[in-house]
């Protein structure tokens, strides 16, 4: 049985962001599928590392099972710990350092994912996802009342746990998104009251009101409240514009692999991040990165169909990334055990069940979009009678590098 809470994605192998976007998404997206209201909360912690209480983490690692000579260990690298201020010439008394776990240690993050993993076992209605200290809760309802009603229930149990361990919410920088695909029939705008524990009923009183937002951030990615990743984009093409003009300043410095270097380090990692989550949505704001990232090549000095070895165009590097993402990860996907058989006596190819999604906007998330990727290109990257079980990771890693390079060369389409 596993420590940590499966809600939780921060700092723990085999987890990335990536996991904690795309569970996030698809609980939004199913939730819009089934025809229910569906509203994301997405939390500020203030100084969450810095507020964390020794007397508590101590404890929890007690009731972790951390006892005898560990406890004592921990007991000993956490506590009597003292601080100076260093102003000039003038250096402060030492002080006691009785919150906040030791930054810059490798125990740091795991220290915190045990002071903060219990928050998942709070009873509520909506569903967490934690990536150390930035959290987001969903909620899926029969109704815009019904849902304000379960946040604001939710948040009251939330708060509780917060006062309880310490920490401190704040409301005020914390975001509210009520998801849709269409605004008909939708009220404008709703807002939710984060009581605070010890608020005593629903008369009037002075909690903080969080209202609607039409996106958010989670974790470097942009979720506005079409699931259309059109703010997200807007926000990487002006990023993406900055480096290209340092590209240019840098351009006459150095050689051509040296630019390519610079290229794959700095602008395509940029790119890169969250494209199996964004790189799917329509084309109309795909688009808008065509252009910056076909001038970067420019830049460098990357021709179109040179013998650079690099995919060149958006659509390349998103199916790849997202083929490999799948091939990574096939352990969140259930297999059509039927089609698979179908396709092949010998079930060579391995075929995705789909998820049920009829929207347009729903067809273009991650949820979607990467099994239905992954069993498109499985026939075009494996061979006769290779079966895909039998290849690892890094040698499909470059059969698929290799067909997507060829279709651009050929100027043939990808599946």
């Amino acid at each position: 049985m596993d420590f940590f809470s499966s809600s939780q994605f921060g700092f723990l192998e085999g987890k990335s962001t990536d996991h904690a976007v795309a569970e996030h998404v698809q609980s939004i997206v199913m939730g819009l599928e089934s025809r229910r209201r569906v509203g994301a909360l997405y939390l500020d912690l203030a100084k969450a590392f810095d507020l964390v209480n020794v007397d508590l983490l101590l404890t929890k690692l007690l009731l972790a099972g951390v006892r005898d000579a560990p406890g004592r260990w921990f007991g000993s690298f956490l506590t009597g710990r003292r601080q100076s201020v260093k102003l000039g010439e003038r250096l402060s008394q030492p002080e006691p350092v009785r919150h906040g776990v030791p930054q810059g240690s490798t125990l740091a993050p795991i220290l915190f994912l045990i002071y903060l993993n219990d928050i998942c076992d709070v009873e509520i209605q909506g569903k967490f996802f934690c990536f150390a200290d930035d959290t987001a809760l969903v909620w899926r309802s029969d109704s815009v009342t019904n849902l304000v009603s379960q946040v604001e229930r939710d948040m009251r149990e939330v708060s509780a746990w917060f006062m309880k361990n310490k920490l401190v919410l704040n409301a005020e920088k914390s975001k509210l998104i009520h998801f849709r695909y269409t605004s008909l029939h939708l009220p404008k705008e709703i807002a939710v009251v984060i009581h605070r524990a010890e608020c005593g009923g629903p008369s009037p009183c002075t909690c903080p009101v969080v209202r609607e937002s039409e996106s958010a951030r989670y974790l470097g990615m942009t979720v506005d409240n079409r699931l259309t990743w059109g703010q997200h984009v807007d926000l990487l093409r002006s990023r993406l514009s900055r480096l290209v003009y340092g590209l240019r300043i840098l351009k006459p410095m150095l050689d051509l692999e040296a630019r390519i270097r610079l290229y794959q380090a700095i602008f395509l990692a940029t790119l890169r991040y969250g494209i199996i989550h964004y790189g799917g949505t329509f084309v109309s704001v795909t688009r808008r990165l065509f252009s910056v990232l076909r001038l970067s090549q420019k830049i460098v000095g990357i021709q179109k169909g040179d013998q650079s070895g690099l995919i060149q165009g958006f659509e390349g590097l998103y199916y790849q990334a997202s083929f490999m993402w799948v091939a990574k990860n096939l352990h969140r996907y259930t297999i059509d055990r039927q089609e698979s058989s179908r396709l092949t006596r010998r079930g060579k190819y391995l075929r995705l069940a789909l998820p049920r999604v009829d929207h347009d906007h729903g067809r273009v998330q991650s949820t979607y979009q990467l099994p239905e990727i992954f069993n498109k290109m499985l026939p075009y990257v494996t061979e006769e009678k290779e079966k895909f079980g039998d290849i690892s990771i890094k040698k499909l890693n470059e059969k698929v590098k290799k067909y997507i390079i060829n279709c651009e060369r050929s100027n043939k389409p990808l599946p």
